[in-house]
């Protein structure tokens, strides 16, 4: 009976734990060095988000496509083909948009599908003046093996 109070003492400590990790928002803390260099006085307009794709012997070149918002063919805004595994795209910062990558893998047809959107934040305690920068710079469109 002794044992009883420490074991839950020690359980009421690991949800008060857990309860207070879940209640803090990812957006809110945010762990990344501000670089300086890369910090804007004036909220940013657009910037660069890199796209990570495969390529290989099955896809020497990949099709991406960028939708604004949702992915619908009507909101399609651009098309490339990309033949290397990392490639900038220019889009406007605090807006959502769909990438799409057209893969083949065993003479089969895939699309990777992900939500792209370059997150704008204000820093004022890293650098020597209030300064905003980019944050999400990469989307992942790889392909799963």
């Amino acid at each position: 009976m002794k044992n009883v109070k420490p074991i839950f003492a020690r359980a009421i400590i690991l949800i008060a734990i857990a309860t207070v990790s879940l209640s803090i928002s990812c957006d809110s803390v945010d762990l990344s060095p501000v670089d300086c260099d890369e910090c804007y006085t004036l909220e940013p307009e657009f910037g660069q988000i890199e796209l990570r794709l495969t390529i290989n012997d099955e896809n020497p070149e990949v099709t991406i496509k960028l939708y604004e918002d949702v992915f619908y063919e009507a909101n399609l805004i651009y098309t490339k083909i990309v033949k290397r595994s990392s490639t900038l795209l220019e889009i406007d910062t605090n807006r959502e948009y769909v990438v799409k990558a057209e893969y083949v893998k065993n003479g089969r047809s895939y699309q990777v599908v992900n939500r792209a959107r370059l997150k704008t934040k204000l820093n004022r305690e890293s650098c020597s003046e209030p300064c905003y920068y980019i944050v999400k710079r990469s989307v992942d469109l790889r392909i799963k093996d």
